[in-house]
């Protein structure tokens, strides 16, 4: 075993699900931030920046380990806003929801809570919140300053966009300084830098959008699982038959061809699966899952020409359980390369991660399989490499984390991997062996070689 826990942060009451990783302050070395929000209703309510030490450089909002789970992806985001070479977080603070709508799991369904009892909602577990009849004002964007928290600017966007967001270039600028917004399963929008809402779009979205320019006229599309949309809101193709909501989705570029792979659950005759489709919309195939939760594109083995795709699938609900719980992972084809089943309670979740580094075959992290087990890192064929458990900064071992995040924190081209929690945090290293070509045949006059693809 290799991995190596090189920092261990209590997050004291600020620690939560969902962190966001930049160089925010410019000074070379990477920062993390810390999201908060309810977990009933996803208003964010805190944010936290710290070093990879813990030590905190600035927070806004009130920190609660109340408010440190999540169970979908949250609308902020690091980028550079406004092209001055800083790092800018942007996230939304939501409208009022006059009447929400809430999925009740207990029930399976959906309920109203009306105004008079929008305070039963907060921290309410067992429900989340995932729309409104009817909105109070707008939703708000929020650009703020990443080395200092201090807010630069703010904009209204549609009341129900506070589900996540992605950029993209919709206007034909030289980047991307545009947005994708969207509700939790019925909208999306496109947003022009400034501010003005450009189109809107009535579907099912899915949970997050992949953008790219797929037909390369310098303008992104936007693939929202069963459906393409070009850059203007205009809908190019949807895929025929049953619907439900896409996942995971992918537009992957390779050796001249350009395929879109995404993952969905099920849904009334729809089972779950995984969709390899062409840029025109014609599925070049389909593998049948019980409910495909993530597809991760990767290069797993060192035999194959093509991407393979590492898939988590959720199985087939029976009752309140959940049966034939299991990974694999595709080849280019779709064809089954490997699988592993899980017992009747697990729930496995899958990062990519380089932690081998050079042409060595990228490795995935497992985790999720329970409060006793370590996350994991295994090879294509499901060898366990390295185990990382969860440890609390007081030495506690708590073996499991609730989230990870691979990242070459170092810059050796090598990805660390970061587990999170309410608790804390863990950076886990690669200690094994790694020689960079620039090291070796050192000297003074500039000799070497140089390879282009």
């Amino acid at each position: 075993m290799s991995a190596h826990l090189v920092s261990s942060i209590d997050t004291k009451d600020f620690g939560g699900e969902i962190i966001k990783i930049g160089d925010f302050n410019r000074d070379g070395f990477y920062e993390l931030l810390f999201v908060q929000s309810d977990v009933c209703t996803r208003d964010i309510t805190c944010l936290t920046v710290t070093d990879i030490h813990g030590n905190v450089l600035w927070q806004t909002g009130e920190p609660s380990k109340d408010n440190s789970g999540i169970y979908s992806d949250l609308a902020i985001q690091v980028y550079d806003w406004d092209g001055d070479g800083n790092s800018e977080i942007l996230y939304v603070e939501q409208a009022i929801y006059a009447e929400s709508i809430v999925w009740d799991y207990s029930l399976a369904n959906h309920i109203i809570v009306p105004t008079s009892k929008r305070g039963e909602l907060k921290g309410r577990k067992g429900w989340a919140q995932e729309g409104a009849r009817r909105y109070e004002g707008d939703a708000i964007m929020h650009v703020i300053d990443a080395s200092s928290g201090v807010e630069k600017t703010s904009f209204p966007i549609p009341a129900p966009a506070d589900d996540c967001f992605a950029f993209a270039n919709l206007t034909g600028t030289s980047r991307r300084q545009d947005l994708i917004v969207k509700d939790r399963y019925w909208n999306t929008w496109g947003i022009a830098h400034n501010g003005d809402v450009l189109w809107h779009w009535a579907g099912n979205p899915g949970h997050y959008p992949a953008v790219a320019d797929i037909d390369n006229d310098g303008l992104d599309e936007v693939f929202v699982g069963f459906y393409l949309l070009d850059h203007d809101g205009r809908l190019l193709w949807e895929l025929p038959g049953p619907k439900s909501h896409q996942d995971s989705s992918w537009v992957i570029k390779q050796k001249d061809e350009t395929r879109l792979v995404f993952s969905h659950g099920e849904g009334g005759d729809l089972t779950g699966g995984v969709r390899c489709i062409d840029i025109d919309g014609k599925i070049i195939w389909h593998k049948e899952f019980g409910h495909a939760q993530m597809v991760i594109p990767g290069r797993y083995y060192t035999d194959q020409d093509f991407l393979q795709f590492a898939v988590t699938d959720l199985g087939e609900i029976d009752g309140n359980i959940r049966r034939n719980v299991s990974i694999c992972i595709l080849d280019w084809d779709g064809k089954e390369l490997y699988r592993q089943e899980f017992p009747i309670g697990a729930t496995p979740t899958l990062r990519m991660v380089n932690w081998l580094g050079g042409n060595s075959p990228q490795c995935l992290i497992l985790f999720g399989l329970g409060a006793d087990k370590p996350a994991a890192i295994i090879d294509g064929y499901g060898k366990v490499l390295d185990e990382l458990p969860m440890i609390l900064a007081d030495g506690r071992n708590v073996s499991a984390c609730s989230y990870v995040v691979p990242f070459d924190i170092l810059g050796d081209t090598r990805d660390e991997v970061i587990l999170t929690g309410k608790d804390g945090l863990n950076i886990y290293i690669n200690t094994d062996f790694f020689m960079i070509s620039d090291l070796y045949n050192s000297n003074v006059y500039g000799t070497g070689e140089i390879v282009v693809d």
